[in-house]
């Protein structure tokens, strides 16, 4: 399918059909990514901000908590 490079503003733009946007399977709602590639322009899904967060929290073990008090035991209060 053809398009043409039309104007916006200072800037470029290819307008995407419809058909070919359902056959990518991208969702306009979210941003793209654009790279070059041998003298081609790839559009394709952006990472989501947060994404691998979640396996990331399930792989951290829960830390020590951190003595500020030197030599007194953590389980002691320093007014008792």
């Amino acid at each position: 399918m053809e398009a043409k490079i039309v104007a916006i503003g200072n800037s470029k733009g290819v307008r995407i059909p419809k058909a070919v946007l359902r056959q990518s399977k991208l969702d306009p709602s979210r941003p793209v990514q654009l790279q070059v590639r041998d003298h081609a322009i790839v559009i394709g899904q952006a990472p989501h901000p947060r994404a691998g967060w979640e396996e990331s929290f399930q792989k951290k073990r829960p830390r020590k908590p951190e003595n500020l008090w030197g030599g007194l035991p953590i389980d002691e209060g320093w007014d008792k």
